[in-house]
């Protein structure tokens, strides 16, 4: 029962430790190699998160040189 507004709690399959766990340990091993991969050839791009979608969607726009 949640604390908050007394709803039925409800677990998923993904929300259990080892899956996240899981996950983690494919990002580091597969995903963040390419961070630096990116960086090192001047083709990553950094968004810092904005409010609202339509904000963040904005910064994207402009990183990436697309006037809308």
């Amino acid at each position: 029962v949640c604390d908050i507004c007394g709803g039925e709690l409800i677990t998923r399959k993904d929300d259990e430790p080892e899956t996240v766990r899981n996950r983690l340990a494919v990002y580091h091993r597969e995903t963040e190699p390419l961070v630096d991969f990116y960086r090192e050839r001047g083709k990553l791009r950094v968004v810092e998160n904005q409010p609202t979608i339509e904000a963040t969607t904005v910064e994207v726009f402009k990183v990436l040189g697309i006037e809308k």
